[in-house]
């Protein structure tokens, strides 16, 4: 059999390959947003869990846990999550949240607002950890670490020995020029990451809490999370976080009105990172700035820019202003960083919280 246009009957079936190959990728979902871990292998003894993970998970991983059983992210009422962003994760310390008793725990493949593969199901038991209260009396006690206690039962609290009854004397006090060989974080009971292990946390004055960084609360992961997908133009993640449609009009509106202005003097700032201000102008990233409105939040980021000499940049820098938009500033709880936190909210709002 001969053909009488041999070249386009060639044209002709490498247009069916492409047709045909493109159209079993739609069909078996290879798509870009399919994750890459085949299975996650979850274990847990009380409060501590452990997985292991055939595959990367290069957003890291949720863990989900509930009273109720199969505990899903998005979450349901009654269910609670941890997010961790590094892909070489895999151990988590849990605590009650809804009472003592039996939790059912998952943890699953991030993918940035939702879940890929999940764990197997294991079930925990948790209770609260029994608190201690110690009198004010000052009857001054030294501690093996060089710290001095007002009391005896202070220094039981903090899981401290006591070497001797008094205040410590300056040539008791320990040296903490500790030389770390390998990373062995534990979290200290005053809730910061000693990276040498607990010889680093007692040499600082407290105890290991527990193996592995100190976790953030739930608040700051969220606003660390919403930052995230705000820095990489996660818009309709957002939107369906704030229950909100994208309205086109209003972005063009606020880019004008508001952005443009913002813009002057800036000359080092992507179109990407330009289109995340505009996205946070006008819909916000979470329920406290969604509120302020697009005048405010295009106030705020006129007040960030006069206060540093430049826009947010980056996720770090929209986490700050998020942080601050929730009442928020960096984990410390003294008087005096809570007048910072106030002076910084001012500094970047132009006005008191």
């Amino acid at each position: 059999m001969t053909y009488p246009n041999k070249p386009i009957v060639l044209l002709l079936l490498l247009f069916l390959f492409f047709f045909c190959t493109l159209g079993a990728s739609a069909i078996t979902g290879n798509t870009s947003d399919a994750g890459q871990v085949k299975t996650i292998i979850l274990k847990g003894e009380g409060k501590d869990i452990r997985w292991e993970t055939d595959g990367y998970s290069k957003d890291g991983f949720k863990v989900v846990w509930s009273k109720n059983e199969n505990p899903v992210y998005p979450c349901r009422e009654g269910d609670r999550y941890h997010y961790y962003s590094e892909a070489e994760k895999n151990i988590d310390i849990l605590e009650p949240f809804n009472g003592d008793g039996i939790y059912y725990v998952r943890v699953c493949e991030y993918l940035g607002g939702k879940c890929g593969i999940y764990s197997n199901q294991v079930k925990v038991e948790l209770a609260a950890a029994e608190k201690k209260a110690c009198t004010m009396e000052y009857a001054p006690v030294c501690g093996k670490n060089g710290k001095t206690y007002s009391n005896k039962c202070h220094a039981a609290v903090a899981g401290i020995a006591i070497v001797y009854t008094g205040e410590c004397k300056t040539a008791d006090k320990p040296n903490c020029e500790i030389k770390c060989l390998r990373y062995d974080p534990v979290c200290g009971k005053d809730g910061k990451t000693y990276s040498c292990g607990e010889a680093d946390a007692i040499c600082h004055g407290t105890k290991a809490a527990y193996k592995g960084e100190c976790k953030k609360d739930e608040e700051i992961l969220k606003i660390e999370e919403n930052s995230k997908l705000l820095q990489k133009n996660q818009l309709d993640e957002i939107l369906k976080e704030l229950k909100e449609l994208r309205n086109l009009v209003a972005e063009q509106q606020n880019e004008i009105k508001y952005l443009k202005p913002l813009l002057k003097d800036i000359s080092n700032l992507t179109e990407s990172m330009q289109r995340s201000l505009n996205s946070f102008i006008t819909y916000g990233a979470d329920e406290n700035s969604k509120k302020l409105g697009a005048g405010e939040r295009a106030a705020a980021l006129h007040s960030y820019k006069k206060a540093y000499g430049k826009l947010p940049a980056d996720e770090s820098d929209f986490a700050d202003v998020l942080k601050i938009a929730n009442g928020r500033w960096p984990s410390e709880t003294s008087d005096k960083a809570e007048a910072s936190a106030r002076e910084n909210f001012s500094k970047v709002y132009g006005r008191s919280p």
